[in-house]
């Protein structure tokens, strides 16, 4: 049943990227990589490509988080201030990589539902139907567009609660976009998926 569950979310939110693909490329790097269950080692290949420029990955997990009686399945994306690894996805445009660990930043579509305000404090538990939730004070520091129910936060929160972290995307910046988007697509494990602006 987990397997099926997750492969219910993994199409769902494929389908979802492939959408908001058509209306306009999310990225603004040349490359986006879309990896499924590609581990990190069979990617870190990319930044040693010749006329790769800047390679930045995008950390994200599937949570049900729980805040007062409301709850909701969302994606937890990670933000490490000190790599700036989401600056290449539109989705989180105008964001400050500078987020202290109590503070997160949602989507619309996760404020709508769940009634979060910018600038309030909440109690959140995460990984709720784990023996290893975390209750947690967090500010929401800012609301983004974004049609996916998701959430950003710090990097070093982001890694103490969550064992299983996946790769969501990776962004690259070359000289030589067509060449290497090939190149990736030709020889990277598992199912993954490039996209050219």
């Amino acid at each position: 049943i987990t397997v099926v569950a997750l492969c219910i979310v993994v199409i769902s939110y494929s389908s979802t990227l492939m959408k908001e693909y058509q209306s306009g490329p999310i990225f603004s790097s040349d490359i986006m990589v879309q990896p499924m269950g590609v581990e990190m080692a069979g990617l870190r290949y990319i930044e040693h490509l010749p006329g790769v420029t800047d390679v930045k990955y995008s950390y994200n997990s599937y949570d049900k988080i729980v805040c007062g009686d409301m709850t909701s399945e969302l994606y937890v994306y990670s933000l490490d201030p000190t790599e700036d690894n989401l600056k290449y996805d539109k989705s989180f445009e105008g964001l400050s990589k500078d987020i202290a660990e109590d503070e997160i930043y949602v989507s619309k579509s996760i404020a709508r539902k769940m009634g979060f305000e910018e600038g309030k404090t909440y109690t959140i538990t995460f990984n709720s139907e784990s023996f290893m939730s975390f209750d947690r004070q967090m500010k929401v520091v800012g609301i983004y567009n974004e049609s996916i129910k998701s959430m950003v936060m710090n990097a070093d929160v982001y890694k103490n609660m969550y064992s299983i972290r996946s790769i969501a995307r990776v962004y690259v910046c070359c000289d030589n976009p067509e060449e290497i988007d090939e190149f990736i697509g030709k020889h990277t494990d598992g199912l993954c998926y490039t996209f050219s602006e």
